[in-house]
């Protein structure tokens, strides 16, 4: 126990001494004492407790002292290491220990696709959290995503890219944004909850760098086939650099007319047929994948036709702006 020196404020209560203790004890060498988290540990709760519901304990802010091997600590408003976060109103506080409920982090979110350079992502799903056996509505939460570009962005901001959605003991936080910049970025998401309970967790994506510019993209018409009910085109690319483009590429089916669907998509490379996977954006909008195997063909001056098949049951007209993104990681 650390020799505590009291003052005339002595008579107020025992219990914030005991507080300094817990508290001091986080300055010292922690190798032989038990971490100060976990469930049988209640100083996170505490803590964030005392965030969120301060007068759940009386603030001593004046006229106490405690003297310990580390020097001397006078009392002041908030949280002191001579009377550490004050004397508790029991009556406050131990509801609020009750219902305190910790907020953990389910793990790193991994995009299935890369976001493209000056393209929004769209709303997708940055972290998921789970807070014990506790439901509460989303406005019982708040967060911030830092996106790794330099933009941080809050839930309480106006019109807020951010949203915070509840299903049982799982919350999700969605969010959209867009990257000037291409690269690798890791995004960090921090939530805050009731009782002061706080997590954070995050993201790892690519931006994948917009090379539409460098290449010469020709679209054919669409033939509609009534054998099989598609609308059979094509989509050539041809590289107009003196180099050839790096790791795989994406094709972007930005606006694609609504009601129409892409179907299937292959290219041919001598005499083999390779089908091409087709994925989503966060915007909705439909993605032709070329894997680096393939893309690494598209030579300086050389052209890669890719066989596209639309599904259009209302056999109406449409329409569609191909973007082609590199993505110099994926190798």
């Amino acid at each position: 126990m650390h020799e505590l020196h009291r003052s005339s404020r002595e008579t107020e209560t025992q219990s914030h001494f005991d507080l300094i203790d817990s508290a001091d004890l986080q300055q010292q060498d922690t190798k032989n004492v038990a971490p100060a988290s976990g469930y049988s540990q209640t100083l996170p709760a505490l803590y964030g407790i005392a965030h969120t519901n301060p007068n759940d304990f009386n603030d001593i802010n004046y006229n106490d002292t405690a003297v310990t091997g580390n020097g001397s600590f006078a009392a002041s408003k908030g949280y002191d290491l001579a009377t550490g976060l004050g004397t508790p109103v029991a009556n406050q506080l131990v509801p609020d220990l009750i219902n305190y409920r910790a907020l953990t982090a389910s793990g790193k979110t991994v995009f299935p696709t890369p976001l493209f350079q000056d393209v929004p992502t769209g709303s997708v799903l940055l972290a998921t959290f789970s807070q014990g056996t506790a439901t509460n509505s989303a406005k019982a939460y708040s967060a911030t995503a830092a996106w790794g570009d330099g933009t941080i962005e809050t839930t309480t901001q106006i019109k807020s890219p951010l949203n915070i959605v509840v299903t049982g003991q799982s919350i999700e936080v969605f969010g959209t944004h867009t990257f000037t910049v291409t690269g690798e970025f890791a995004i960090s998401v921090t939530i805050d909850g009731p009782f002061g309970a706080t997590a954070t967790s995050g993201a790892s994506t690519v931006v994948a760098t917009d090379v539409t510019n460098d290449v010469g993209i020709t679209r054919s018409g669409a033939i509609y086939n009534r054998s099989t009910k598609l609308f059979y085109g094509s989509l050539s690319i041809t590289n107009n650099t003196a180099a050839s483009l790096s790791g795989s590429l994406d094709i972007l089916m930005q606006g694609l007319t609504s009601g129409v669907t892409l179907a299937y998509a292959s290219v041919s490379i001598g005499s083999t047929t390779y089908s091409l996977p087709i994925n989503q954006y966060g915007s909705g909008d439909q993605i032709i994948h070329i894997p680096q195997n393939l893309a690494s063909s598209l030579l300086p001056g050389k052209t890669l036709t890719i066989a596209l098949r639309f599904s259009n049951p209302s056999l109406a007209l449409f329409d569609y702006i191909p973007k082609l993104f590199s993505d110099p990681f994926d190798n």
